[in-house]
């Protein structure tokens, strides 16, 4: 294997290992507590955020992510010369992509879930007003 292949090579095994631990970790989370069946925006909105507060969920996800921008910057270092480049702008980048993608991913779950309303993106406390003005209105 060339020396090129051996740093995409690397680079590539890295970047799957930091995306496989936390789905990993969150696919057996799912099996333990029994919602592998239909998934939901709800159950999407409740795996985040117990995973989000349990210190080993959240352990996985920080090592995911340093695995996943350690394996960007392995896999980039044939193709940029400069030091600054390949430890500050790739390790950026690869951050910002990282973000970029959990963000995408949780708009396509709400999407196929139907559930997803722009006013609930852009104003988060949008239902919860209107349950409360509600509930008050009736009582």
């Amino acid at each position: 294997m060339s020396r090129r292949g051996s740093w995409l090579g690397w680079g590539i095994a890295a970047q799957l290992v930091g995306v496989a631990l936390p789905v990993a970790h969150l696919a057996v989370t799912a099996h333990r507590l029994s919602v592998t069946g239909h998934i939901t925006s709800a159950s999407v909105r409740l795996a985040w955020r117990a995973e989000a507060h349990s210190g080993t969920g959240l352990v996985l996800l920080v090592l995911g992510v340093a695995l996943f921008v350690l394996g960007c910057v392995l896999a980039a270092r044939p193709f940029v010369r400069s030091r600054v480049t390949w430890l500050i702008a790739v390790p950026l980048a690869a951050t910002v992509a990282v973000l970029v993608l959990g963000i995408f991913a949780l708009l396509v779950a709400a999407l196929f879930e139907g559930g997803f309303s722009w006013d609930s993106v852009f104003n988060p406390g949008f239902g919860r007003d209107q349950k409360r003005s509600k509930s008050r209105q009736g009582a």
